[in-house]
């Protein structure tokens, strides 16, 4: 197999596409969550599952993560600096230090998870459709890991272009699978 289209076939089906305006709007988690739940992955990548539960689970904990990711950084420091001018100078140095880098750290965290998942969902997708691996710079083995470290928005929407028809269904940014409610599910072995 191959892929659908190359990498930077972004604008493929326009510049106003839905799967185009998600990326480039900074919701690649999102299209990445619809793209795990055509694909019937589970939270962590793996699958086919065949249970909705799971499927929704993830579809949901993708989203809830990624707003937390764009919410977490403003909440705590609004948080922060209320918890600070309230203790004036009886304010501990650990509370001070806190006020930092807590934020800074779970959104690390939350952003190693997304890179872990888009390249543990390109996989499945190069496993389910039998796609071959490219050699990436001179090694073998890492072409998910260097696609999504330096393109992680152009993967993204390369896996929704492959597992989904755009030519033949409309693209839909506010539904769990990105596209509309009478496309096909993608056969999953």
């Amino acid at each position: 197999g191959a892929w659908r289209d190359d990498l930077c076939g972004c604008c493929n089906h326009g510049c106003c596409h839905p799967h185009l305006c998600m990326s480039a709007c900074g919701f690649t988690p999102i299209l990445l969550a619809q793209v795990m739940y055509r694909m019937r992955l589970n939270w962590y990548g793996s699958g086919p599952t065949n249970s909705e539960f799971q499927r929704n689970v993830t579809f949901y904990l993708v989203t809830f993560l990624f707003w937390s990711l764009v919410i977490l950084p403003a909440a705590w420091a609004i948080w922060g600096a209320n918890r600070l001018s309230m203790c004036q100078d009886d304010c501990s140095p650990l509370m001070e230090e806190s006020a930092s880098w807590i934020p800074g750290v779970a959104c690390m965290v939350i952003a190693l998870y997304f890179f872990i998942l888009t390249c543990r969902t390109r996989r499945a997708i190069r496993h389910q459709f039998r796609i071959r691996e490219t050699t990436c710079c001179c090694c073998r083995g890492c072409e998910d890991f260097c696609c999504t470290y330096w393109c992680t928005g152009l993967t993204v929407m390369q896996m929704a272009r492959h597992t989904a028809d755009y030519e033949t269904y409309a693209a839909s940014c506010c539904s769990k699978t990105g596209v509309a409610a009478r496309h096909p599910p993608v056969v999953v072995v």
